[in-house]
């Protein structure tokens, strides 16, 4: 009697450590606890009137820290206003 025989091979390279390129944890852009002359910064622009060459130098952050101010203020009356009922 006649059986098959098979031959399975595998071959496994390594080239080398595998180096995590990204890091699991995103920087913070301390928007919510920004240090005092970012805050003030942010505070004493007048974006409404300035010209769109100008608004568009603003710095990213700069606009986040001041929109996260006015919706800290929103939030904080909405709040107190609940609990003066």
């Amino acid at each position: 009697m006649v059986s098959p025989i098979s031959d399975l091979t595998f071959h496994l390279y390594i080239y080398g450590p595998v180096i995590e390129s990204h890091s699991e944890n995103l920087p913070s852009l301390r928007i919510d606890k920004p240090f005092p002359s970012l805050l003030q910064h942010a505070l004493s622009l007048d974006l409404a009137s300035m010209d769109p060459t100008d608004h568009s130098h603003i710095p990213y952050v700069v606009i986040l820290v001041r929109a996260m101010e006015e919706w800290k203020s929103s939030v904080c009356k909405d709040v107190n206003a609940s609990f003066t009922r």
